[in-house]
């Protein structure tokens, strides 16, 4: 257990500690040893590691040109773009990745700024009344 501030974090028996947008997070923890993970589970979360690692090095590349732009929801939101892609573009037989020049057409489409009204009002589909 350790103090950071005003909040614990780290694990004290069955609960988790954590600190997160300066609050104070209680969960259960789980023991070593007690979590079972299916084969599927244990690929689909290396592929999900995979994805974070990427979507951390992307953030890390552009952070010197646009230093405020990634907030939680936006990390949040990379990292769920970029789990389908790589899910997409990984050969089941040999477990290696394979990307075409389209690969990564849906980041494109990632809305950085979760509260602009104008990808509110670009959401929207048109409604045509005859």
């Amino acid at each position: 257990m350790k103090k950071k501030g005003n909040f614990l974090s780290g694990v004290l028996g069955p609960l988790k500690f954590s600190v997160r947008n300066n609050q104070q997070i209680v969960s259960g923890a789980v023991a070593p040893g007690t979590m079972k993970q299916s084969k599927a589970t244990k690929k689909a979360s290396t592929v999900f590691g995979k994805a974070a690692a990427l979507s951390k090095e992307l953030r890390l590349s552009l952070a010197a040109l646009y230093p405020d732009l990634f907030g939680n929801s936006a990390i949040n939101d990379l990292t769920g773009q970029m789990y389908p892609i790589l899910k997409d573009c990984k050969d089941p037989n040999t477990d290696q990745y394979f990307f075409a020049r389209q690969s990564f057409a849906r980041v494109e489409q990632l809305e950085f700024n979760v509260k602009s009204k104008v990808s509110t009002l670009m959401s929207q589909k048109p409604v045509v009344n005859l």
